[in-house]
């Protein structure tokens, strides 16, 4: 009796170790196939190569590795299986335009708005590739659709005021600029081109205010400190101007226009000496700046007759 008691109870336990060592075995499998995204989505179009959503994840995620000339053949085959399937037209755009080739990128961005006429995000997109192409009149038009169906999206916001900008539409862009930062007002960017827009026009009180708000939010813009310079020198507030100068220059040590402009505030200082140094800088990186060349010898020259 405890004989044959002992030997059920080996072969429960054997049976229940095959059960786990299985398990583990399978558990392993689907580890190694979890471990990277793109091997576990092909493992799906292989065990089901006729269905759209396995391929569509494979395409997303080898777009995200990286790889959209990889992508965009699964795209296409998704698209093929089941025509107008999910974003597949979007992001067939994005792999195109990331590989360079704007035209097919457009075609399938406007095939996307035609079967999913809702959606905004593909309207902006479409909007920031005709944009590259400099067709900014139909860039504006679809930023516009966009900004139809989210009216508070910043970015669109922000990129029709560029495309504006572009076209000398300076108080439109600034208008858009402005709902940028009331949607977000850290949008370092738009501060910045809000402030350009607004030196153009010749409201510099309001330029500078723009360009404080984009170095309060990145102290590092060597860009915002350049065009604050300007601003500060336009107003004759020299010597902050000087200051904005040389924190550019810490950042940016190659920048020949800003050396020239330094040179030029400390000409205005009456530090020719300083002046001299700064212009022949700028003909050190750009020996072909003509207006460095021309305010260097205009300095020599003051220099000359001050003795």
């Amino acid at each position: 009796m405890a004989y044959r008691y002992g030997k059920h109870i080996w072969f429960v336990s054997a049976v229940l170790c095959g059960v786990i060592v299985l398990f583990s075995y399978w558990t392993y499998q689907r580890n190694e196939i979890w471990k990277d995204t793109v091997t576990f989505y092909s493992d799906g179009v292989e065990k089901s190569p006729q269905k759209a959503r396995p391929r569509f994840n494979l395409a997303l995620a080898l777009q995200r590795q990286g790889k959209p000339e990889e992508a965009i053949p699964h795209y296409l085959e998704v698209l093929r299986l089941k025509p107008g399937y999910g974003t597949a037209h979007l992001n067939i755009g994005h792999a195109f335009r990331r590989q360079g080739k704007l035209d097919d990128a457009v075609k399938h961005y406007k095939e996307e708005i035609r079967v999913n006429p809702d959606y905004e995000k593909t309207y902006y997109d479409l909007g920031n590739v005709l944009l590259e192409q400099k067709q900014t009149d139909e860039a504006i038009g679809y930023y516009l659709k966009a900004l139809s169906i989210k009216p508070h999206d910043e970015l669109a916001h922000f990129n029709l005021g560029i495309a504006l900008k572009l076209q000398r539409r300076t108080d439109e862009a600034i208008t858009h600029f402005m709902q940028a930062v009331r949607i977000k007002p850290d949008f370092e960017r738009a501060h910045y081109q809000m402030g350009i827009c607004l030196a153009k026009l010749g409201r510099t009180d309001e330029a500078i205010e723009q360009y404080t708000q984009a170095l309060r939010i990145n102290p590092s813009s060597e860009k915002t400190h350049y065009r604050m310079g300007i601003a500060l020198q336009k107003q004759g507030r020299v010597d902050e101007a000087i200051e904005q100068y040389f924190k550019e220059l810490r950042l940016n040590p190659n920048d020949a226009g800003t050396y020239n402009n330094l040179g030029i505030a400390l000409m205005q200082k009456g530090n020719l000496q300083g002046a001299i140094k700064q212009f022949r800088q700028a003909l050190r990186i750009r020996p072909d700046f003509m207006t460095a060349k021309n305010n260097l010898l205009r300095a020599l020259e003051t220099q000359e007759q001050g003795r």
